[in-house]
Parts: C-alpha cells; structure tokens; sequence
C-alpha cells in the first residue's frame, strides 16, 4: 500500500484546468504540495493520463496572484479530477506553499514534508 506524505487542505477556490486545446472551470476540493483533488461539475474530455497545466486563482480576477502547476489526470469520475502535479516555476511554488501552509492545521509540518519523499511503499 502507498500512503500519502502531503498534508491536504480543503478549500473551495476556483481554477481552470487546460490541455488539449481545452480548458475547464473547475473548483478545488482539496490541495498539497503534490496534486489536488477537483470538482468539474460536468463529465467532459481529460481522461486519465491526459496532461494538463492547472491555474489556481488565488484572488478572483487578479491573475497576478495565479498559481500555474503542470500535472498528470491521474483518476477521473463523472465529475471529480484527480491531478498530480509533475512541475511547477519556483514562482508559483512559492505561492503554493503558503497557500497550504496558511490554510493548514499544523504549519510547521508544511516545511518538515518538504525534505521527506511525497509518497512511502508500506
């Protein structure tokens, strides 16, 4: 079994979700430093292994404060999208990060997850 290393935080903010000459509206239900869990809301394209660059709209109209990552579909049901992310600027790393750190229980655990594996074989 693999279990996961990222502290998830849920949250509700609206992204869009781009690839193959598409984009989708879409609002995230969870996020780490590793992927995020989203809600489509309609069954379209972007099926499992599709790539993708996800942008995350931290502040509504302000595209300055976007956070842009490049992921793989990894799971995909009617209307949920499971993404991993596989590459992000150290830009919108950084927005990532205190995003997450921000928005978490514990965020001290945030900066020990990053020297630690993202994933663990039990």
């Amino acid at each position: 079994m693999i279990e996961r290393r990222r502290t998830r935080i849920h949250t509700a903010k609206e992204a869009t979700l781009i690839g193959k000459g598409e984009s989708l509206h879409a609002v995230i239900d969870n996020v780490s430093l590793k992927g995020c869990l989203l809600q489509v809301g309609v069954d379209t394209g972007f099926p499992e292994n599709t790539e993708a660059v996800l942008v995350i709209h931290l502040e509504k109209d302000n595209p300055e404060f976007d956070i842009r990552v490049q992921g793989i579909i990894v799971r995909r049901e009617e209307s949920v999208i499971a993404l991993d992310f596989t590459a992000v600027s150290p830009e919108s790393f950084q927005h990532l990060l205190r995003f997450v750190q921000y928005n978490a229980e514990d965020p001290e655990e945030i900066e020990k997850e990053l020297g630690k594996s993202a994933y663990e074989a039990e």
